[in-house]
């Protein structure tokens, strides 16, 4: 099961996932954020890091970013 977590805290349920990323635009469903966790392409961890808001990558492309645990591979929701 992939888990995406924020900086020293439990793994987010999809309830969530959905609501970190309406904080910055996103405006996906359960079911559509289901849909689009997967492992990380690179090494098939399955555990990501969710960058805060206020985060370059964050501010700079509109989208709630994260990075692989293991290999830093970065992502969005």
């Amino acid at each position: 099961m992939v888990k995406i977590l924020k900086v020293k805290e439990r793994p987010l349920s999809l309830s969530e996932l959905v609501h970190e990323a309406s904080l910055v635009g996103g405006r996906l469903t359960e079911e559509e954020m289901k849909k689009r966790i997967e492992p990380c392409p690179k090494c098939g961890c399955q555990t990501w890091i969710l960058l805060p808001i206020h985060s370059k990558p964050v501010k700079e492309g509109g989208k709630r970013y994260m990075h692989c645990q293991d290999c830093c591979y970065p992502s969005h929701l």
